[in-house]
């Protein structure tokens, strides 16, 4: 479970975050972790898989520049 943050967006628009991809995560998933408009903080929890070869990583991608924030609030084993 992680909290992900995203701090002052230049533009309105969503982000979301997931399991790496390889080589890159380049491919959105196909719903958003949060919706944000220009210049906000929008925070939200998440329960999202990581990548099964590390077993840990995980990426964030957002429509819009701006700063992520990602905070590990819980595991499930």
């Amino acid at each position: 479970m992680v909290s992900m943050i995203v701090v002052s967006p230049r533009a309105t628009g969503w982000g979301e975050i997931g399991p790496c991809v390889e080589p890159a995560y380049t491919t959105p998933y196909d719903s958003s972790t949060l919706n944000f408009v220009a210049g906000d903080v929008v925070a939200n929890q998440a329960i999202t898989p990581t990548r099964a070869a590390s077993g840990a990583d995980v990426c964030t991608f957002a429509t819009s520049p701006a700063y992520h924030v990602v905070d590990l609030t819980g595991w499930f084993v």
